[in-house]
């Protein structure tokens, strides 16, 4: 049985499956004509997933006292919790029993049964190992926003910083964003107008408490106009802004997506996944009318640790635009405005869901 590069999300899979140079059709997700790998006991990804699979124990071998909320079975937890395969839980399952076809075989009740990550309910390891201790993310987020909120028990820097450091980019000097501003007129606004606000006028936002400039700023005009929120028959002046000098930042969509076959600790990094999908989550999440600023603080408390880290911001998803992203920029004098156009918005097109 043959799996291929288009079974996995996961570039390091895609690229040793490619690096084998065996051509043919898929039996787990049906592609046709693809670089294939054949599974089975000598497979090359046994090494691979030897070494992931050893982070879980067999219900059988876990304590009486282990959390059953943690239980769950391997295809389960391999689909939800990491972005390696892009797959769904059934065909994830028929990849691993033909990767490990031998019932005798040690890693068999892993992929049979359902299993745990002993770490994920040792409070002393998750104090140890987790970027919150071992706290829960709404525990987190309840401290920061009504308990404790300015010496918090804060972020644990050893964990934190080298997961940081796997996703941070650079963006080259002359790089290219776009911020969009709702006017009153179609003279919109004039280029001085278009950056960030000044100190005395800035409100919270995602990355800034009151009264902290930051410039927020999108990958294509798209993008922009989406994050603005704009209404039809809107005046929208759209700034293209370039960046005079390389900005280094961090992408907090990309933590949950790190690679658990880069020879880092795949444990810690396994009882920090959860983490890191709910602060992706809460710095993407758009302010709805009757949200409270509130619920901004943990991801500014967040967004200062990293500022003081060095980095001159972060890289989050945008959730108006699927295939966008945008930037919040700490330092704003690092770009310059080019130019500015006027749209007159025409049309716009509304999606909804009933929810009761």
């Amino acid at each position: 049985m043959n799996c291929c590069e288009k079974c996995f999300r996961n570039q390091d899979m895609q690229s040793v499956i490619r690096k084998q140079q065996l051509q043919g059709n898929c039996d787990i997700c049906g592609s046709k004509a693809v670089f294939i790998q054949p599974l089975g006991p000598e497979c090359v990804l046994r090494d691979y997933f030897d070494i992931l699979l050893d982070v879980y124990t067999s219900e059988d071998n876990l304590p009486r006292e282990y959390s059953k909320d943690l239980l769950d079975h391997i295809e389960n937890h391999l689909c939800i919790e990491w972005s390696i395969f892009d797959l769904d839980t059934e065909h994830i399952s028929k990849f691993l029993h033909a990767l490990y076809p031998d019932p005798s075989d040690m890693k068999a009740p892993i992929v049979t049964t359902r299993v745990g990550i002993l770490e994920k309910d040792d409070e002393s390891y998750l104090q140890q190992n987790s970027i919150i201790g071992s706290s829960v993310w709404d525990d987190f987020v309840e401290a920061i926003k009504f308990q404790n909120r300015f010496f918090s028990f804060g972020i644990n820097d050893n964990v934190m910083q080298p997961f940081l450091n796997l996703v941070k980019k650079t963006y080259t000097k002359g790089s290219i964003f776009y911020r969009a501003r709702i006017a009153t007129s179609a003279k919109g606004f004039p280029l001085d107008k278009m950056g960030a606000p000044p100190k005395e006028r800035a409100t919270s936002g995602r990355a800034n408490s009151e009264g902290i400039s930051c410039l927020y700023l999108s990958d294509s005009e798209e993008t922009t106009l989406h994050e603005a929120r704009v209404g039809e028959y809107d005046y929208v002046s759209i700034a293209q802004f370039e960046a005079i000098e390389d900005v280094e930042v961090v992408n907090i969509a990309l933590l949950s997506e790190i690679s658990p076959f880069l020879g880092i600790d795949i444990t810690q990094l396994a009882v920090n996944l959860s983490n890191f999908k709910r602060l992706g989550d809460e710095v993407a999440k758009p302010m709805r009318r009757h949200d409270s600023s509130l619920d901004y603080l943990p991801t500014q408390y967040l967004c200062d640790y990293i500022k003081s880290l060095g980095y001159a911001g972060f890289e989050y998803r945008s959730v108006m635009n699927e295939n966008g992203s945008n930037v919040a920029i700490f330092y704003p004098d690092k770009f310059r405005c080019l130019h500015v156009s006027v749209y007159d918005i025409q049309s716009l097109e509304y999606t909804y869901d009933k929810i009761n």
